[in-house]
């Protein structure tokens, strides 16, 4: 009996699904070692460089700017309703919506009986990048002990420890060579986009998955049932046509 061969395509959308034409920044070439993550996450939108055509791989990146790049990569929401909730990101302010969309996930200043704060302007540091790629993958806490992989361990902020030792253990940052950590080092451009790539790959947010499907070319009824679940966001596509889903529940 003949059969015809479907493909289901189920291509994860956490992400932004359109991809801009592929042209490389004129100061990263091909051969820089963050040129994959930087030319995935360009692509993608999560990313972009300076009107002059540069990156600037080695510039440091501040706090707010890291809010954009968490926000798009992880396509996060607004909340609605919602008073600012730092003193020092208002409304108007250009990453105002950034900030807010990425606020569970970044790391900020809660003084006690004061108003929380930001400092949107200040570098971001590895730590930072750590804490907030942990919650973003709402990976659970790593019983590694710290204080004795790092030899810099006392400069780890005490509260964020746990943060820290579950980024290394999950392979998402690793130390240096000389046995330190840098917790409170600026991170820049090239190592944050190389670090928020391997999270999005960490958490399926760049896979494809396909499920391909065989059937009688003959039957006796004229209605053939397709059925399924897959990830909640995922879009299903029959033969190049999506169908429309709930809650990766599917029925064509």
């Amino acid at each position: 009996m003949k059969k015809v061969f479907l493909c289901l395509v189920l291509s994860l959308l956490l992400l932004v699904p359109s991809f801009a034409e592929s042209t490389e920044f004129v100061d990263l070439s091909d051969t820089h070692w963050a040129f994959g993550a930087v030319e995935t996450l360009r692509g993608m939108q999560i990313l972009s460089g300076y009107e002059d055509g540069l990156f600037k791989p080695d510039a440091l990146i501040t706090r707010e700017e890291f809010a954009v790049m968490v926000s798009k990569g992880f396509n996060l929401k607004m909340y609605d309703n919602e008073l600012p909730t730092f003193s020092d990101v208002p409304p108007g302010k250009w990453s105002y919506e950034y900030v807010e969309k990425a606020k569970d996930f970044l790391t900020g200043y809660y003084p006690y009986g004061g108003s929380p704060y930001f400092q949107p302007e200040l570098y971001t540091t590895r730590e930072d990048v750590a804490v907030t790629l942990v919650r973003a993958l709402n990976l659970p806490m790593s019983q590694m002990d710290i204080d004795s992989v790092f030899i810099d361990s006392d400069q780890i902020s005490y509260q964020l420890k746990d943060y820290i030792a579950t980024a290394v253990d999950a392979g998402l940052i690793v130390g240096y060579s000389t046995g330190e950590f840098k917790p409170q080092s600026p991170i820049t451009r090239a190592e944050v986009a190389v670090l928020i790539n391997k999270a999005l790959k960490q958490s399926n947010h760049l896979q494809e998955f396909s499920l391909s499907v065989d059937m009688p070319l003959e039957k006796k009824s004229p209605y053939l049932v397709i059925k399924g679940d897959t990830h909640k966001d995922a879009v299903v596509k029959v033969n190049g046509q999506e169908i429309s889903t709930l809650l990766g529940n599917f029925s064509v």
